[in-house]
C-alpha cells in the first residue's frame, strides 16, 4: 500500500525524457560560466574575481512542439495575351520540329515576348479630386483676398500719411520732399483704385511739383537768345542746349492755336539781329479737353522741353517738346510758387478763375471751403 499515491499521480504524467538544459552566465569580470542546469538552483563563485553568481533550476514544462508551417501557395500565373504557337507539323516529325524550337529566328522570339493586360484608368473625375479641387480653390480664393485686404490696409495708411507729408511740403515749397510724397500718394491711390477728387488733385500735386522742381533756370526768350548766339557753331549749341536745357520744364502763360501739327504757343517775339521768328509746338494728349476758343483767349500750362534748333533754311526757329508731357495748370497752391500773377493780359482773380476752369477740364471740383 505504501507510495500508492505516487503510481496515481504517475498515471497522468507523460514519459518525456530528460533534455539536457545548458547554461551560460556571464560574470563582471568577462569569464563565461558554463554548465548544466540542476533539479535546484545553483550558486557558483567565479574563479578569477570571486563574485558570486545565482543559475536557475531546470524547467521543469515540457518544450512545445514545432507548429507545422504551411507552403506557400504558387504564385499565379501571368495572362499571356500572344501565347507561342506550334508550328504546324511538316516532314521530318519531332525531330524537325525540336530542332526549329531550337533555333527560333529573331522575328519568332519577339513574337514570343509574352504580353500583359494593362490596367484600363480610372475616371478622371471622382468625387474625391472635386472635393479636393474645391478645398484647394477656397484656399487660394481666400488667401488672394487676404493678401488684397493686407495690400488695401498698407495702401490706405500710406495714402493718408503721403497726402498730409505733400501738402505741408507744398506749403513749406519743399518741392522735391512734394515730388516724393505725391508720387507715394497716387500709387497708393492707384492701389486703392480711386478716381475721385481727392484722387486727381494729388495727380495734378504731382505734375506741377515735378515741373517746378525741374523747372528751367532761364525762360524760353533768354535761350533762344543764347542759342542764337551761337547760331555759327550748331553742334555746340546742341551740346550745350543738351547739358543745360534739355528735359527741364517750361510754364506758359498765353494763347494757343490749333494747326495740322498740334497745339502752337504764341510767340510774337523776333529773336536776333536777323529777327527770326519763333514756332513754339506742343503735341499732347493733356490739351484735348481745352476748346479752340478757350486756348485762343489764353491758357497756363507747362511742358517739358525736348529741342530747340534753327530749320533747315535758316529762317526761323523750332522748340518742340517731349510728347505727352504737356498738362494745364489747375492748382493754385502750386501755381504761387512760380511768380506769375498775368501781368498785362489779366489780373490776379482772373488768373484764379483760369485756373479753376483749368481745373475743371481736369476733372478736379473746386470745394465749397477753398
Amino acid at each position: 500500500m505504501p507510495g500508492w499515491l505516487n503510481k496515481a499521480s504517475n498515471v497522468f504524467r507523460r514519459n518525456t525524457p530528460d533534455v539536457e538544459q545548458p547554461f551560460a552566465v556571464p560574470c563582471e569580470c568577462g569569464l563565461v560560466h558554463r554548465g548544466l542546469r540542476r533539479n535546484r538552483f545553483q550558486k557558483i563563485l567565479c574563479r578569477e574575481c570571486g563574485a558570486s553568481r545565482f543559475v536557475l533550476p531546470r524547467d521543469v514544462y515540457p518544450a512545445p512542439k514545432d507548429r507545422p508551417q504551411e507552403a506557400a501557395p504558387p504564385p499565379a500565373a501571368l495572362p499571356v495575351l500572344n501565347p507561342i504557337k506550334s508550328p504546324a507539323g511538316k516532314r521530318g516529325g519531332r525531330a524537325a520540329a525540336s530542332v526549329r524550337s531550337d533555333r527560333l529566328n529573331p522575328k519568332m522570339a519577339r513574337d514570343a515576348a509574352p504580353e500583359f493586360f494593362v490596367p484600363a484608368r480610372g475616371k478622371l473625375i471622382t468625387p474625391f479630386r472635386v472635393v479636393a479641387v474645391g478645398i484647394a480653390v477656397v484656399a487660394l480664393i481666400t488667401g488672394w483676398f487676404s493678401v488684397q485686404k493686407v495690400r488695401y490696409d498698407a495702401a490706405a495708411t500710406v495714402l493718408r500719411e503721403s497726402t498730409d507729408n505733400a501738402w505741408a511740403a507744398v506749403e513749406n515749397r519743399d518741392w522735391g520732399k512734394a515730388r516724393e510724397q505725391f508720387n507715394l500718394a497716387v500709387g497708393a491711390a492707384g492701389v486703392l483704385k480711386r478716381r475721385d477728387n481727392a484722387a486727381r488733385r494729388l495727380e495734378a500735386g504731382l505734375r506741377e511739383a515735378t515741373a517746378i522742381e525741374q523747372l528751367c533756370p532761364r525762360s524760353l526768350l533768354e535761350i533762344l537768345v543764347e542759342a542764337d548766339s551761337m547760331s555759327s557753331d550748331a553742334d555746340k549749341w546742341q551740346r550745350h542746349f543738351s547739358t543745360h536745357y534739355e528735359g527741364r520744364w517750361l510754364v506758359f502763360d498765353g494763347p494757343l492755336t490749333l494747326t495740322n501739327a498740334g497745339w502752337r504757343v504764341a510767340f510774337p517775339v523776333r529773336v536776333g539781329s536777323a529777327q527770326r521768328p519763333v514756332k513754339v509746338n506742343v503735341v499732347s494728349s493733356g490739351l484735348d479737353r481745352t476748346s479752340e476758343s478757350d486756348a485762343e483767349r489764353g491758357v497756363i500750362l507747362a511742358a517739358r522741353l525736348a529741342r530747340c534748333e534753327l530749320s533747315e533754311n535758316k529762317k526761323h526757329w523750332n522748340v518742340a517738346f517731349e510728347p505727352e508731357t504737356a498738362f494745364l495748370w489747375s492748382l493754385t497752391d502750386t501755381f504761387s510758387a512760380l511768380g506769375i500773377d498775368g501781368g498785362e493780359f489779366r489780373s490776379t482773380a482772373q488768373t484764379a478763375a483760369l485756373l479753376t476752369r483749368q481745373a475743371e477740364l481736369n476733372g478736379i471740383r473746386q470745394e465749397a471751403s477753398e
